[in-house]
């Protein structure tokens, strides 16, 4: 994901670390670039509107992880991904139905660029997090997780049985194994930006870029997280991201989502004895 400014000097690594604070206090290019970053990822995922916002996230306790390539756009930079977690309060159900109210570390928007996929970026950018948060894969909540990302879970980290829950949340077994339930998700810096990690991901693109592919995704159905879990469809294995586009986010204009007109209350003919109509 290009930009028409050079943004090496707001990403000094591979993978940069942003806090709500960062980002308030930062340049107002900054701010369009998550806020572009923030598009692209609601179009990917066929969206209503975006998970990532500026404004929003400078206002919050979330983490902002953003991926780039310095080498590319001549010199000036590209976006690859982000990932977004933080923590939220939310209701739980263990396996023997037991609600426990916690506040565990969060996916909540996790995207790689369409054009640098299946080349391993995404096991990268999962695994740092994982690593500087020091937090084990099965003991964070996944927000509406799309079928590729259930897939992408479970081919890189064995994650197959899920706990149902009545929300949007998704968490796998082991997520209350051997934890103090009020320090579930208390999250720890470690193994910053590491040079393992930067020279993984550069002799990706660089592989990837020599051979010159092209990689083709399928559509995504507009489907809910519990038709994804009791209905699952037959899904090619190299569908590893939940994306429905093959939008070029960098040069094609944003999708636009039509939303039908809701009907209007009206009064009814019955009235109240105190001469007041009803609505609906």
């Amino acid at each position: 994901m290009e930009f028409d400014l050079n943004i090496n000097r707001f990403f000094r690594n591979t993978v940069t670390k942003f806090n709500g604070q960062d980002i308030a206090r930062s340049d107002p290019e900054l701010w369009r670039i998550v806020d572009y970053v923030g598009e692209a990822s609601r179009v990917a995922q066929n969206l209503h509107r975006p998970v990532t916002i500026a404004h929003s996230f400078a206002n919050s306790n979330q983490t902002l992880y953003i991926m780039t390539d310095s080498s590319a756009n001549k010199g000036n930079g590209a976006v690859l991904g982000m990932l977004k977690i933080g923590p939220k309060k939310l209701f739980l159900l263990d396996r023997k139905g037991q609600q426990n109210e916690l506040d565990p570390l969060c996916v909540l928007d996790f995207y790689i660029h369409e054009s640098c996929q299946r080349m391993g970026l995404g096991k990268v950018l999962f695994t740092h997090f994982l690593e500087d948060e020091n937090i084990h894969v099965d003991k964070i909540a996944i927000d509406r997780p799309s079928e590729k990302f259930l897939g992408f879970l479970r081919k890189h980290y064995g994650l197959k049985d899920f706990i149902p829950q009545v929300n949007n949340f998704v968490i796998y077994e082991g997520f209350f194994d051997n934890c103090d339930r009020q320090a579930l998700n208390k999250p720890s810096t470690c193994n910053k930006n590491s040079s393992s990690l930067s020279s993984r991901c550069n002799s990706m693109i660089a592989l990837n870029s020599a051979s010159g592919q092209s990689i083709n995704f399928r559509t995504r159905s507009k489907q809910s997280v519990t038709e994804c879990f009791y209905h699952e469809p037959e899904c090619n294995q190299n569908d590893l991201w939940r994306t429905n586009s093959l939008v070029n986010v960098s040069r094609s204009p944003t999708a636009q989502i039509s939303v039908q007109n809701q009907p209007k209350p009206f009064a009814t003919e019955t009235a109240s004895k105190f001469g007041h109509h009803r609505l609906w």
